[in-house]
């Protein structure tokens, strides 16, 4: 998913900017003018901050729906609690009461004897005590909801790691609380799946530490960092209390007003959550000038690109658009100015005798100045 957000990120803003630009300017103006260099730089900087905002907003929707769609292993569809007809929000008792409908319904032997598939009768039966064990159990249902489905054959051998540890242990009758405290607990289970939760976290981490160090793609920095530390925030809130927290109350809250519906469990939160991350911390570096430029101004994000060029002593090609701007308006500039010292001159014959006089006295002006020519002189004893 990172590397072709990266792809996607890297490439697609590039190729498709001076493509719509050049179809714009075609569109635009008429045959034989062309806009200035300024005008062709802010409109390129428009155009890629509108290519930035529409490619967002599709990879977001397109996160979600990876995640959400009926066939996806993290969808509410292909969950435990739908294989029990049950939501989110179900008691034990509910989860028993609904197996214990569901196991006679669908027995294997009651299907057989309605003429359904023995092997798919197998199969959804398998499936439905799969559910139930899973959901029933207070440490396997407390790991499936915060880190889904993959989490819970870790959650199942954490468990025998502990029962077979038990079996050295004197062979003496044990009373039930006895029984209930040589279990794993819930900190156990919680402190391993955040573990393995953080570690795709700490290799970002240590790419955009490793970006910082030496300098490379500073512009959005701050951002970057930012992102990450919201995502990881919101994951420990998930994690540490996942039924009643403002995330799942924000949940519901779109719910109520018909939005976000597929997501009803923590662990699809975060599976949406970390498919978007990357795209804004990629559109953090592809969209923080353009926005700067918009809300605050050229200046400021002159300043800002000065700063990246002194940082990584490395002109960037939107840096090298900058100077070309800057050249040209330099040259027109220099430009009016001796139009406007030979405005005196009404005749063009009388332009052209002062602009090669200018040129050979300033010519002559610069020879004289060179070192090698003065010391030419000197050698002839012509006085400089």
């Amino acid at each position: 998913m990172l590397i072709s957000s990266v792809a996607v990120w890297s490439i697609l803003p590039s190729v498709l900017a001076p493509i719509i630009q050049w179809i714009y300017e075609k569109i635009k103006y008429p045959v034989g003018e062309r806009p200035s260099q300024k005008t062709k730089q802010n409109l390129r900087q428009r155009i890629i901050l509108t290519i930035g905002i529409f490619l967002l907003a599709f990879r977001v929707a397109q996160g979600y729906y990876d995640v959400t769609k009926d066939n996806s292993d993290l969808s509410y569809q292909q969950s435990h609690y739908h294989a029990l007809n049950l939501t989110s929000t179900a008691l034990p008792r509910d989860i028993r009461r609904q197996y214990k409908k569901l196991s006679v319904t669908n027995h294997p032997d009651k299907a057989r004897s309605l003429g359904k598939d023995p092997k798919q009768a197998e199969d959804d039966f398998i499936e439905l005590k799969t559910s139930y064990e899973i959901l029933s159990d207070p440490k396997l249902k407390f790991g499936y909801d915060r880190f889904g489905p993959t989490f819970v054959d870790k959650i199942k051998q954490l468990i025998k790691q502990q029962e077979e540890g038990s079996h050295f242990e004197p062979k003496n009758q044990k009373s039930k609380k006895q029984k209930e405290e040589s279990q794993i607990s819930d900190w156990e289970v919680l402190s391993t799946g955040v573990k393995n939760a953080m570690a795709e976290h700490g290799l970002t981490f240590a790419v955009l530490l490793f970006l910082w160090i030496f300098g490379m793609a500073p512009t959005g920095r701050f951002w970057r960092f930012y992102f990450l530390g919201c995502q990881v925030l919101i994951e420990l809130t998930i994690y540490t209390r996942p039924e009643d927290n403002r995330i799942i109350q924000v949940l519901e809250w779109f719910h109520a007003y018909g939005f976000l519906k597929k997501i009803q469990l923590p662990y699809q939160l975060i599976s949406v959550l970390r498919k978007i991350l990357p795209e804004f911390l990629l559109g953090a570096m592809q969209l923080y000038l353009p926005l700067i430029e918009l809300f605050f101004g050229h200046k400021k994000a002159d300043e800002i690109r000065q700063t990246s060029i002194a940082k990584t002593g490395k002109l960037k090609p939107q840096d090298i658009e900058n100077v070309s701007t800057l050249v040209d308006q330099v040259y027109f500039e220099a430009k009016n100015a001796l139009d406007w010292e030979l405005i005196a001159f009404p005749s063009e014959q009388s332009r052209k005798d002062v602009r090669d006089q200018t040129i050979q006295d300033m010519l002559v002006m610069k020879l004289d100045e060179d070192p090698e020519v003065k010391e030419a002189y000197r050698e002839l004893h012509v006085p400089v």
